[in-house]
């Protein structure tokens, strides 16, 4: 080796800071990776993910057997991550899809004696929807009533790491309550399903909550990053280049969709 790379060289002691180093910023890999998907809601993972790399922090800035200087760029993190967490919990739009998902609902919002305890701004969402429901189902002179069935629990995955389930089996109605009662103990009559695609849950038992499904049709499409609309993008530079520079954008959209919808399958030529 030649002798002016020798400073260049990692001691044994560097190394294994790196490697300590590594794992603490492994979590927020896990986490970007999660946010980054485009073919599952991410949104309601917003609140849940922050509470995970608190933790996460938390416990590598107290590790005593942790370098001093990599206990104090935890503990920097740290500080940075719960300005940004504090401004998450404000945003209603966070709030309410982490309430319209089936797998936070009982862990996040009721309390220890079992009782619901709801922010306001999703309060006032279900009564909104509630209100526009009622309308509809008097107009059509219906009404839903809802049925009870049994499901096994998900699969074990990091996700399950940032659920933390917690579910308390008295919490289950012994009488037909309200909506919104029935949704709290969603996790124990049909199962928290997959997590990794939650809104199979929806397709399947939505029918059930005809309410709080119509908010999370609603609040789990909206994108928590804008990593979805960079790939589209990037995916139309191919099309929308100065040799079709008068395509109009409806012709733009139904290309993109065309395109969209034959790789994933739902057209076949």
């Amino acid at each position: 080796m030649a002798a002016e790379l020798q400073p260049l060289f990692l001691l044994e002691k560097e190394w294994t800071m790196l490697e300590k180093l590594g794992n603490i910023l492994t979590e927020f890999t896990n986490v970007t990776l999660q946010m980054s998907k485009s073919k599952t809601p991410t949104l309601p993972w917003v609140l849940p993910m922050y509470e995970q790399m608190l933790q996460h922090l938390t416990k590598a800035s107290e590790d005593a057997g942790l370098p001093s200087a990599l206990r104090l760029a935890a503990g920097t993190g740290l500080v940075k991550l719960k300005h940004y967490y504090n401004k998450a919990q404000n945003c209603q739009f966070y709030v309410i899809a982490t309430s319209t998902s089936y797998f936070f609902v009982t862990n996040l919002y009721l309390s220890t004696v079992g009782s619901p305890s709801l922010p306001w701004p999703v309060m006032h969402a279900y009564d909104s929807y509630k209100k526009t429901f009622g309308d509809e189902m008097r107009t059509n002179n219906t009404a839903p009533a809802p049925v009870f069935t049994s499901r096994p629990a998900g699969s074990t995955s990091f996700l399950d790491r940032v659920c933390s389930f917690n579910v308390v089996a008295g919490l289950l109605p012994a009488v037909q309550v309200g909506e919104l009662e029935l949704f709290y103990a969603a996790p124990i009559t049909y199962g928290t399903g997959t997590r990794e695609e939650p809104l199979r849950w929806w397709k399947e038992f939505g029918i059930h909550f005809p309410v709080v499904s119509r908010m999370a049709r609603d609040f789990l499409a909206i994108p928590a990053t804008s990593v979805s609309v960079e790939r589209l993008f990037s995916r139309s530079r191919h099309l929308c280049h100065e040799a079709r520079s008068s395509m109009k954008a409806e012709t733009i959209t139904q290309s993109m969709l065309t395109k969209m919808w034959i790789k994933a399958g739902y057209l076949k030529y």
